[in-house]
């Protein structure tokens, strides 16, 4: 099953691709490293919620399906 991307993780790949930009623009190694590491950062956050979203998709589909009335119960 396909899963609509919500507005957060939206916001956190953004803000990833912001911080990469900026850091492939500046020359100063040390802020470089510092902004490839937030890049990282906000990358993990996305998955983060990416998962934590799939993971109740999959839970209200267990509840749905222990809903739903045995074939026996037909």
């Amino acid at each position: 099953m396909l899963h609509r991307v919500s507005d957060k993780v939206k916001t956190c790949y953004s803000r990833a691709v912001a911080a990469r930009e900026q850091a492939l623009r500046t020359q100063d190694p040390a802020k470089r490293a510092r902004l490839f590491k937030i890049e990282d950062n906000w990358i993990s956050l996305a998955q983060s919620y990416q998962l934590t979203e799939c993971l109740d998709d999959f839970g209200e589909e267990v509840r749905r399906f222990l809903k739903r009335p045995a074939k026996s119960d037909i």
